[in-house]
């Protein structure tokens, strides 16, 4: 008799069951339950925390059985609500920037496609709402200016380095010099005392 349900383990030690069939939208974990056949196992995902972990098992859930509605791509406009299931809007409208991009990344690495596209078009849209300014901030972008400030004081930053070593490396020498000066007095002393 086939398991009904799995139990998924994060990273941080939370487990949630999955139903098996919920399973088949992600081919790595599909391919995981037949690697661990023991219904009794729980599953370790690796590198995904409780909380996305969470939010995956949420998804795979619901969409056993509901087809997935498509997302245009690309993405026409801003406006997510017109382009998603209300399932997948109430679902992905409040999740941080942050927090769509660690999803994405956790659906990526778990191969499961649509949620990779519905986290996709939630970035999608936030880069299609406002200004050139208000995105490049809003995804921590830095503008010409800036880069060129920062590579000004990087090279300012070289230069300090680049003279503290000349520095160090003159006092050196002198060191250097004092001590084989002193050596050579040395000897001649020793010279003159024979």
């Amino acid at each position: 008799m086939e398991a009904k349900s799995r139990k998924l383990k994060s990273e941080d030690n939370q487990v949630f069951e999955v139903e098996v069939e919920s399973l088949k939208l992600s081919k790595f974990l599909s391919d995981l339950i037949i690697d661990y056949p023991d219904e009794e196992d729980e599953i370790t995902i690796n590198k995904v925390d409780g909380k996305n972990l969470k939010l995956v098992v949420e998804y795979l859930n619901h969409y056993k059985t509901e087809k997935i509605q498509e997302i245009p791509k690309p993405l026409p406009s801003g406006d997510l609500k017109s382009y998603l299931s209300e399932w997948d809007y109430n679902f992905i409208k409040d999740l941080s920037l942050e927090e769509v991009i660690d999803l994405l990344n956790v659906a990526h690495s778990l191969d499961i496609d649509e949620l990779v596209n519905l986290t996709s078009a939630k970035i999608s849209a936030e880069m299609l709402i406002g200004t050139v300014a208000e995105v490049f901030e809003k995804f921590k972008i830095k503008d010409e200016n800036e880069i060129k400030e920062e590579k000004k004081e990087g090279d300012k930053n070289e230069i300090k380095e680049e003279n503290g070593i000349k520095e160090e490396k003159k006092e050196g020498d002198k060191n250097e010099i004092k001590e084989e000066n002193e050596i050579k007095e040395e000897n001649e002393i020793k010279e003159e005392m024979k």
